[in-house]
């Protein structure tokens, strides 16, 4: 909420995020929710996702920094291509949690079944019809 006392956004000095070592896969939610807080308040700091994704890897320890070290090490020595991860701050997110945050398959399912989407926007409504009507 916006007052008068409060500091404008370039003055306001944010927490760095704790690291994220992947041994509690609990933290994993806490870790995003404070790097996407330093990110936001910092933005003038990180002139696009590649910045915001290297930022997010200089706070990853043990497993996790191992794993996308392996990764970016492995396509370098082969003089491949990076992964989208690497330039897409969102697909990182995802296959931070998608490799270290808590398994729950239900919720997994659930969440899969919530984003499944129909092709040209449509409603899920269409695409019954279209099903039964080429059924």
């Amino acid at each position: 909420m916006p007052s008068t006392t409060s500091k404008p956004k370039n003055q306001v000095k944010p927490r760095i995020p704790d690291t994220f070592d992947g041994s509690d896969p609990g933290k994993l939610e806490t870790f995003i929710f404070q790097c996407s807080m330093y990110l936001a308040i910092r933005a003038s700091d990180f002139s696009d996702d590649e910045a915001r994704v290297v930022f997010a890897l200089s706070y990853l320890k043990n497993s996790p920094q191992d794993w996308f070290q392996s990764e970016i090490s492995h396509v370098a020595s082969k003089g491949g291509r990076l992964p989208e991860w690497s330039t897409n701050y969102a697909v990182f997110q995802q296959e931070l949690k998608c490799l270290f945050a808590l398994r729950d398959l239900i919720t997994d399912a659930m969440t899969s079944l919530e984003n499944l989407r129909y092709r040209d926007s449509g409603k899920a409504t269409r695409y019954t019809i279209d099903f039964n009507q080429h059924a």
